[in-house]
């Protein structure tokens, strides 16, 4: 694998997604963020989806497709860019 790819898989599985925390939620077991496999949850073309891992729990928020294209566009971007300064 190239370091772009690594890096956008990296992105996929660590930062596509947002724990939802408005709520406290003291009761709330703590979530297991090496468990998450976001490759198997369902996004949603254009909206965010929300899911539970636990119940009771915090959601997590999914970046939807069209957000998570953008970020591995971005990120393809930086790279290219860091690659021609050098």
């Amino acid at each position: 694998m190239n370091p772009l790819m690594i890096a956008q898989i990296n992105f996929i599985y660590s930062q596509s997604f947002v724990i939802n925390t408005d709520k406290p939620c003291p009761e709330c077991p703590a979530l297991k963020l090496d468990q998450i496999d976001v490759a198997t949850l369902n996004r949603k073309k254009t909206t965010r989806a929300r899911v539970y891992q636990t119940v009771p729990g915090h959601p997590i928020d999914l970046l939807s497709y069209d957000e998570l294209d953008a970020e591995l566009q971005r990120i393809a971007a930086e790279f290219n860019a860091t690659q021609t300064q050098h």
